[in-house]
C-alpha cells in the first residue's frame, strides 16, 4: 500500500491565519506485509503475519520554518525512520482442537490457542519508554457434551499463564512526570453449563 494524506503533526496556521501546532496531512508511508493462514489434520489453525512499514515523508524543520514558526519552537517531529505506533512487525497464532467420543456415548473437545506478537511501540520515534515486549497469550477450552447432546458444560480459560503484557502506553512526562500504562487481563477461569431443550 502506498499512504498519502497521512494525517500527521505539522507546523500550520490556525483559524486566525497565525502559526499553530496541528494535525495535517502531510505524512506518505509504503506498507508491505504478508498474512498465510493454514489448515491440517494434526491441527486447528495457524495463522503468521508480517507488516513492513516505512515512513517515505514526514514533516521536516524546514517545513515548519516556510510556514513562518520560530527555530525554537520547530522541533518534535517524527523520524522518518521511526516504527510505526501500535504495529508489531510479526504476529502468530496457533490453534488447536481435539474431539473425541467417550465410552459412555458423551463427547469431549478440548481446544487450546496461543497468540503472539512483536515488540511494539506506542508512540513515534521509536520512543524506548513507550516500548511493549514481545508476549504471547494463551487460552483453553475442554467442552463435554452429553449422548444425546442436550446438556454442555464447558471449563474455559484466557490468559491461562496470566502474562503482564502491555496493550497500550501514554508518555505524559513533561505533563504530569508520568508514563500511563494497560495491562491485559490477568488469568480467567469460568464454567458455563447449557441446556438444550
Amino acid at each position: 500500500m502506498t499512504y498519502k494524506n497521512m494525517p500527521i503533526g505539522t507546523a500550520g496556521q490556525d483559524q486566525n491565519g497565525q502559526p499553530a501546532w496541528t494535525t495535517g496531512n502531510d505524512g506518505e508511508a509504503k506498507i508491505k506485509g504478508v498474512e498465510v493462514e493454514l489448515q491440517s489434520s494434526i491441527g486447528k489453525g495457524f495463522t503468521l503475519g508480517n507488516t513492513d512499514f516505512q515512513f517515505t515523508r514526514v514533516p521536516t524543520v524546514q517545513d515548519c520554518l516556510n510556514k513562518g514558526f520560530p527555530a525554537a519552537s520547530c522541533s518534535g517531529f517524527i523520524d522518518i525512520n521511526s516504527s510505526p505506533g501500535r504495529t508489531p512487525r510479526y504476529k502468530l497464532s496457533l490453534d488447536f482442537g481435539y474431539a473425541s467420543n467417550l465410552k459412555s456415548g458423551s463427547k469431549l473437545a478440548l481446544h487450546y490457542g496461543v497468540s503472539w506478537q512483536d515488540d511494539t511501540y506506542f508512540g513515534a520515534n521509536s520512543d524506548p519508554l513507550l516500548q511493549a515486549p514481545a508476549f504471547a497469550l494463551h487460552n483453553a477450552r475442554p467442552t463435554w457434551m452429553s449422548p444425546d447432546d442436550t446438556w454442555e458444560a464447558a471449563l474455559f480459560g484466557t490468559n491461562i499463564t496470566n502474562e503482564r503484557a502491555i496493550t497500550s502506553k501514554l508518555n505524559f512526562l513533561n505533563l504530569f512526570g508520568t508514563v500511563e500504562t494497560t495491562y491485559v487481563r490477568p488469568a480467567e477461569w469460568a464454567l458455563s453449563i447449557k441446556k438444550r431443550c
